[in-house]
């Protein structure tokens, strides 16, 4: 038994043409349209709307904040190759420049890392940044956001921000 393909299962329409150019151009009953002139259909009156452009970061490099995170003695003691005290340090910039809360998806954009590891980045990053049960850092799983407490970060790190 072979099954037919309909169009409208798929949610396919024919370009739409007017006059007798769409007389002359429609296709004879038995020939399929090439996909190239078939239309995905869209409900009338909606339109999609183009999402918020992402922030340009400032560069991390320039805040002062980062120096005082990377030579903090409490993430030298959790955190002893200086390079990944830089990493982590950058990401809490660049967290603070947008007020500690990021969406999960702008956050993956900053790790250039997949959607789907942000979770577990943001884990790792709590294993550095949340001291003795202090949540400095928290990605809440209902909103999709990464979160940074800014007062517990000055406060268990002892820096100024």
């Amino acid at each position: 038994m072979q099954y037919l393909s309909t169009d409208w299962w798929h949610f396919m329409a024919p370009a739409v043409t007017s006059g007798k150019a769409a007389a002359s151009k429609a296709p004879s009953q038995g020939k399929r349209t090439s996909s190239s002139s078939q239309l995905k259909l869209s409900l009338p009156g909606v339109k999609h709307p183009e999402p918020p452009p992402v922030p340009e970061p400032e560069p991390a490099e320039e805040h002062p904040a980062l120096q005082a995170l990377v030579e903090s003695d409490m993430l030298k003691a959790r955190q002893p190759k200086r390079s990944d005290r830089i990493q982590t340090a950058t990401s809490v910039v660049f967290l603070l420049c947008r007020d500690g809360t990021v969406s999960a998806e702008v956050f993956a954009k900053h790790l250039n890392e997949p959607l789907y590891r942000v979770e577990g980045a943001v884990s790792k990053l709590t294993e550095h940044l949340n001291v003795d049960g202090y949540e400095v850092l928290r990605f809440n799983r209902q909103s999709r956001q990464v979160i940074l407490d800014k007062a517990k970060l000055e406060q268990q790190f002892e820096v100024k921000l």
